[in-house]
């Protein structure tokens, strides 16, 4: 998707889902908790940073951020 957007100029942000979610468990934080999202988070934003288009992670949902487990 980095590679896509820097092609049209335009700005990305990754997402980061922290709801649960029924239909896919490996696609959330919201089990893992909060510890394993900052760890994840920070390797993504690492490699993630060599692609001009490049904008930030985003993390979706606040409220359930906010209530994953240490």
């Amino acid at each position: 998707m980095l590679r896509r957007a820097a092609k049209t100029g335009v700005k990305a942000r990754l997402a980061v889902e922290t709801q649960p979610l029924a239909d896919c468990a490996h696609c959330t934080f919201a089990e893992e908790g909060a510890a394993a999202l900052a760890a994840e988070a920070g390797q993504v934003d690492g490699e993630a940073a060599r692609y001009p288009s490049y904008a930030g992670l985003a993390v979706h949902h606040f409220d359930a951020w906010q209530k994953l487990r240490s």
